[in-house]
C-alpha cells in the first residue's frame, strides 16, 4: 500500500475517533443543560441556574464547532481515499 494512503487512513481513523469523543461530550453537555433547566419548571425562580446554563451552552457550542470540523475533515479524507 502506498505510504501516502496509509498516512491518510491513519488521519481518517484519528478524525473518526475525535468525532466520536466530541459526540459523547455533546451528549453529556446536553444532559447537563437539562439538569440545570429542570428545577426551573417549578415556581421558584431562584432555582434557575442561569450562569451554569450559559457556561454549558458555550461549551456545547465549542463542541459543535469541533464536530463540524471533524465531519468536514472525515468527508474530505474519505473523498480523497475514494471511499
Amino acid at each position: 500500500m502506498n505510504n501516502a494512503i496509509m498516512v491518510m487512513r491513519m488521519e481518517l481513523a484519528k478524525e473518526q475517533k475525535a468525532y466520536t469523543e466530541n459526540k459523547i461530550k455533546a451528549v453529556r453537555l446536553l444532559r447537563e443543560l437539562l439538569e440545570y433547566a429542570n428545577p426551573y419548571f417549578g415556581d421558584d425562580i431562584f432555582m434557575l441556574k442561569a450562569d451554569e446554563i450559559v457556561s454549558a451552552a458555550k461549551d456545547l457550542k465549542d463542541v459543535k464547532d469541533k464536530l463540524t470540523a471533524n465531519a468536514d475533515k472525515i468527508k474530505q479524507l474519505m473523498k480523497d481515499l475514494g471511499e
